[in-house]
């Protein structure tokens, strides 16, 4: 199934459940382990480097850099931005949105995941959901560091 995939976009939880043999205690009851953190780097990294699979993984990583890895064997850390957590509701959306534009505009990945971690640190430093999507001025000015 994942031939026909080319980007894997997640959180660690969200890779776990996805890639784990047996997920389902930890969805159910809680956070992942220090153990169990660095069996899905393991899970993501054979995912992204395994023949057939996807061109990249991005694993979202909250307030810690997005680590990117892609089928060629590299490993990419995008930095991301300080933000004061409001409201985590819909901060994969908008970064996935902010992804997918950016890939589109013809970006490349490290400038493309630090566009996206812009649109998620804005989006959750407001209320909300759909109306804490910033627009691509707020974006780009938040990037600037201007007020």
């Amino acid at each position: 199934a994942m031939a026909r995939v080319e980007v894997v976009i997640g959180t660690y939880e969200e890779l776990w459940g996805a890639l784990a043999p047996d997920p389902g205690p930890v969805l159910t009851h809680g956070p992942l382990t220090s153990s169990q953190l660095s069996a899905t780097e393991e899970l993501v990294s054979d995912l992204a480097f395994r023949a057939g699979g996807p061109s990249t993984v991005v694993l979202k990583r909250g307030a810690e850099p997005t680590w990117l890895f892609h089928s060629d064997g590299t490993r990419q850390e995008i930095s991301g931005y300080p933000a004061e957590i409001v409201n985590t509701v819909g901060a994969g959306d908008s970064f996935a949105s902010g992804l997918i534009y950016s890939r589109m505009t013809g970006q490349d990945w490290a400038e493309s995941v630090s566009f996206a971690n812009a649109c998620g640190a804005i989006t959750v430093s407001r209320p909300g959901c759909s109306t804490a999507f910033p627009t691509l001025d707020e974006v780009n000015e938040f990037r600037s560091g201007s007020p």
